[in-house]
C-alpha cells in the first residue's frame, strides 16, 4: 500500500498514475509519457492507486476500466465522492456505445479501446494535463 509522497524526478512535468492488469501495457504507457516530458507511477492495484490518490492526486489517471479489485466506474465514482476533480482515461476490451456512455456519464475524461493507438491516448493525456493547468 503506497502511503508516502511519489517524488517526481527533476525536470518532468506534471504526474500521472497508471494502473492496469497487464503490466506491460502500463510500462508501454509510462516509457511514452517520459518521451514527453510526463512522470508515470504504475500502480499494480486500483486499491493501491486509490490510497495514493487521496496522499497525493495526480494530475491525472490513466487505468483498465476492468481492473480484478476495482472497475472504471467505481474510481469515477470515488473521485467524485471525495470532490476530486482528476481526469480518469479509461482503457477498455469493448468499445459498444452503452458502455461508452455511461463512463463518460460517470465523468471520465476519455475512453479507448484495447489494444489503443499510443498517439491518440498520449494526445488525450496531454488535452487532460492542459485542461488541469487552468
Amino acid at each position: 500500500m503506497y502511503k508516502n509522497k511519489i517524488s517526481r524526478p527533476e525536470g518532468l512535468n506534471a504526474t500521472v498514475y497508471i494502473a492496469g492488469q497487464d503490466c506491460e501495457v502500463s510500462q508501454s504507457i509510462q516509457f511514452l509519457l517520459k518521451t514527453e516530458s510526463i512522470f508515470a507511477h504504475i500502480f499494480d492495484t486500483g486499491r493501491s492507486l486509490l490510497n495514493q490518490v487521496l496522499v497525493e492526486p495526480p494530475t491525472c489517471i490513466v487505468i483498465d476500466a476492468t481492473m480484478s479489485d476495482i472497475d472504471g466506474t467505481t474510481l469515477l465514482e470515488y473521485l467524485n465522492e471525495h470532490s476530486l476533480p482528476i481526469p480518469v482515461i479509461l482503457l477498455g476490451e469493448n468499445s459498444n456505445i452503452p458502455v461508452v456512455v455511461e463512463v463518460i456519464k460517470a465523468g471520465a475524461w476519455d475512453y479507448f479501446e484495447k489494444p489503443f493507438i499510443q498517439y491518440g491516448l498520449i494526445a488525450s493525456v496531454k488535452r487532460a494535463l492542459k485542461m488541469q493547468e487552468k
